[in-house]
Protein backbone atom coordinates (compact mmCIF):
# COMPACT_ATOMS: atom_id res chain seq x y z
CA UNK A 1 0.00 0.00 0.00
CA UNK A 2 1.36 3.47 -0.83
CA UNK A 3 2.70 5.36 2.18
CA UNK A 4 0.82 8.55 1.35
CA UNK A 5 -2.68 7.12 1.75
CA UNK A 6 -4.52 9.51 4.03
CA UNK A 7 -8.20 10.07 4.53
CA UNK A 8 -10.18 11.18 1.50
CA UNK A 9 -10.77 14.89 0.99
CA UNK A 10 -14.55 15.10 1.19
CA UNK A 11 -14.53 18.64 -0.18
CA UNK A 12 -14.12 17.26 -3.71
CA UNK A 13 -17.21 15.03 -3.57
CA UNK A 14 -20.30 16.06 -5.54
CA UNK A 15 -23.26 17.38 -3.56
CA UNK A 16 -25.38 14.25 -4.12
CA UNK A 17 -23.68 10.91 -4.62
CA UNK A 18 -25.37 7.70 -5.71
CA UNK A 19 -23.78 5.92 -2.75
CA UNK A 20 -23.82 7.93 0.43
CA UNK A 21 -20.66 6.33 1.84
CA UNK A 22 -18.30 8.18 -0.54
CA UNK A 23 -15.86 9.53 -1.38
CA UNK A 24 -13.51 6.59 -0.91
CA UNK A 25 -9.83 5.89 -0.41
CA UNK A 26 -9.88 2.80 -2.64
CA UNK A 27 -12.00 1.50 -5.51
CA UNK A 28 -11.52 -2.25 -5.89
CA UNK A 29 -11.95 -3.63 -9.40
CA UNK A 30 -12.05 -7.41 -9.71
CA UNK A 31 -13.79 -10.32 -11.41
CA UNK A 32 -16.07 -11.45 -8.64
CA UNK A 33 -16.22 -15.13 -9.63
CA UNK A 34 -12.41 -15.38 -9.50
CA UNK A 35 -11.38 -13.08 -6.66
CA UNK A 36 -14.56 -12.10 -4.80
CA UNK A 37 -13.90 -13.86 -1.52
CA UNK A 38 -10.30 -12.66 -1.24
CA UNK A 39 -11.32 -9.10 -2.18
CA UNK A 40 -13.93 -9.16 0.59
CA UNK A 41 -11.16 -10.03 3.08
CA UNK A 42 -8.87 -7.29 1.74
CA UNK A 43 -11.75 -4.82 1.99
CA UNK A 44 -12.43 -5.81 5.58
CA UNK A 45 -8.74 -5.37 6.47
CA UNK A 46 -8.60 -1.91 4.87
CA UNK A 47 -11.81 -0.82 6.60
CA UNK A 48 -10.47 -2.03 9.95
CA UNK A 49 -7.57 0.36 9.35
CA UNK A 50 -9.99 3.24 8.88
CA UNK A 51 -9.96 3.34 5.08
CA UNK A 52 -13.07 3.81 2.96
CA UNK A 53 -13.44 1.21 0.21
CA UNK A 54 -15.76 1.11 -2.81
CA UNK A 55 -16.67 -2.55 -3.35
CA UNK A 56 -19.70 -3.31 -5.49
CA UNK A 57 -21.31 -5.87 -3.16
CA UNK A 58 -21.22 -3.35 -0.28
CA UNK A 59 -22.84 -0.47 -2.19
CA UNK A 60 -26.46 0.65 -2.11
CA UNK A 61 -26.26 1.30 -5.87
CA UNK A 62 -23.89 -0.77 -8.01
CA UNK A 63 -25.15 0.35 -11.40
CA UNK A 64 -22.67 1.24 -14.13
CA UNK A 65 -23.17 4.93 -13.33
CA UNK A 66 -22.48 4.27 -9.65
CA UNK A 67 -19.34 2.29 -10.54
CA UNK A 68 -18.02 5.17 -12.63
CA UNK A 69 -18.77 7.56 -9.78
CA UNK A 70 -16.92 5.19 -7.46
CA UNK A 71 -13.83 5.29 -9.68
CA UNK A 72 -14.02 9.08 -9.96
CA UNK A 73 -14.51 9.61 -6.23
CA UNK A 74 -11.80 7.21 -5.06
CA UNK A 75 -8.25 8.26 -4.41
CA UNK A 76 -6.70 4.99 -5.59
CA UNK A 77 -7.86 2.35 -8.07
CA UNK A 78 -7.04 -1.21 -7.04
CA UNK A 79 -7.00 -3.65 -9.95
CA UNK A 80 -7.10 -7.29 -8.83
CA UNK A 81 -5.90 -8.98 -11.98
CA UNK A 82 -7.08 -12.55 -12.57
CA UNK A 83 -7.25 -14.79 -15.64
CA UNK A 84 -10.69 -13.51 -16.65
CA UNK A 85 -10.31 -9.86 -15.61
CA UNK A 86 -10.04 -8.47 -19.14
CA UNK A 87 -12.92 -10.65 -20.36
CA UNK A 88 -15.25 -8.81 -17.99
CA UNK A 89 -17.16 -5.91 -19.54
CA UNK A 90 -17.45 -4.20 -16.15
CA UNK A 91 -13.77 -4.60 -15.27
CA UNK A 92 -12.83 -3.08 -18.64
CA UNK A 93 -15.15 -0.11 -18.07
CA UNK A 94 -13.68 0.46 -14.63
CA UNK A 95 -10.01 0.27 -15.64
CA UNK A 96 -10.59 2.47 -18.69
CA UNK A 97 -12.30 5.06 -16.49
CA UNK A 98 -9.39 4.95 -14.05
CA UNK A 99 -6.93 5.46 -16.91
CA UNK A 100 -8.96 8.35 -18.34
CA UNK A 101 -9.15 9.96 -14.89
CA UNK A 102 -5.38 9.56 -14.37
CA UNK A 103 -5.92 7.57 -11.19
CA UNK A 104 -2.96 5.94 -9.50
CA UNK A 105 -3.48 2.24 -10.08
CA UNK A 106 -2.49 -0.34 -7.51
CA UNK A 107 -2.16 -3.72 -9.15
CA UNK A 108 -2.67 -6.95 -7.26
CA UNK A 109 -2.96 -10.30 -8.96
CA UNK A 110 -4.14 -13.80 -8.37
CA UNK A 111 -1.56 -16.56 -8.28
CA UNK A 112 -0.32 -17.70 -11.67
CA UNK A 113 -1.22 -14.58 -13.67
CA UNK A 114 1.61 -13.39 -15.94
CA UNK A 115 1.16 -9.70 -15.22
CA UNK A 116 3.47 -8.02 -17.76
CA UNK A 117 2.08 -9.59 -20.92
CA UNK A 118 -1.49 -9.31 -19.65
CA UNK A 119 -1.17 -5.55 -19.19
CA UNK A 120 0.68 -4.95 -22.47
CA UNK A 121 -1.70 -6.94 -24.62
CA UNK A 122 -4.95 -5.90 -22.98
CA UNK A 123 -4.63 -2.26 -22.00
CA UNK A 124 -1.43 -0.83 -23.39
CA UNK A 125 1.35 0.44 -21.17
CA UNK A 126 0.47 2.29 -17.99
CA UNK A 127 2.60 5.31 -17.23
CA UNK A 128 4.98 4.08 -14.50
CA UNK A 129 4.18 6.98 -12.19
CA UNK A 130 0.55 5.84 -12.02
CA UNK A 131 1.07 2.10 -11.54
CA UNK A 132 2.09 0.52 -8.28
CA UNK A 133 2.53 -3.24 -8.55
CA UNK A 134 2.02 -5.18 -5.37
CA UNK A 135 2.82 -8.84 -5.72
CA UNK A 136 0.02 -9.99 -3.47
CA UNK A 137 -1.03 -13.47 -4.35
CA UNK A 138 -4.78 -13.39 -3.80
Amino acid sequence: MPDDVDDVDTKTAPAKMLNSSGPWDFFISHKQSEAGRTVALITRDLEQRGKKVWLDVNMEDCSTTAMMEGVDQSRFFVCVLSDGYFASEFCLKEVRRAQAASKQIILCHTEGVNVGPALQVRTGAYPPQRLTVLHLLV
